[in-house]
């Protein structure tokens, strides 16, 4: 049932990017994302190819139902899932893949799970600007692009964060 929950949780999370992406694009310059967070949220039982596979598919729906540069996102999330076990293990310690928990952040803390999704977002919006730039723009431009687009992204996925700690607290006391 706990499972079933969570993959619905995916499934709106994948969808109201969708739309973010395609009716929220306020201005090119700003990229509004939450998919590093969704990428940290899968439970740690996932290795990193399983994790790599699904950031694929995850980049590649949301690219073709949103109208971007199709491949783009899958580009940008597929680092990101590469370097997951590593950032959790800095942020975390090794415990939580010992005990197999997930990541939320009422049982890992706000600035833990914060410091991991920081990590995680600026390497997915560096590649992401990197690639969608591609040598068009000044090297300042694309640092405030990213600058601006992971203040709002951390914003974001504080909200992801939430709604998983809810989930799991909801399914903790059933």
């Amino acid at each position: 049932m706990r499972n079933a929950r969570l993959y619905m949780l995916y499934a709106v999370l994948l969808i109201i990017q969708m739309v973010l992406a395609n009716f929220l694009d306020v201005t090119s310059y700003l990229i509004i994302s939450f998919l590093p967070a969704i990428i940290v949220c899968l439970p740690t039982r996932y290795h990193t190819v399983p994790v790599m596979v699904a950031a694929f598919v995850l980049g590649f729906v949301v690219d073709f139902f949103s109208g971007s540069l199709l491949g783009l996102s899958s580009i940008a999330l597929v680092p990101v899932a590469l370097t997951r076990r590593l950032f959790l293990r800095l942020s975390f310690g090794r415990d939580y893949f010992e005990r197999r928990e997930d990541i939320v952040s009422d049982r890992g803390g706000m600035y833990r799970t914060g410091l991991c999704i920081l990590l995680e977002t600026v390497l997915f919006l560096t590649v992401y600007v990197s690639v969608d730039a591609a040598g068009m723009q000044t090297a300042g431009f694309n640092f405030l692009r990213i600058l601006a687009s992971t203040a709002v992204g951390m914003v974001t996925a504080q909200f992801v964060m939430r709604i998983f700690a809810s989930v799991e607290s909801e399914a903790k006391w059933k």
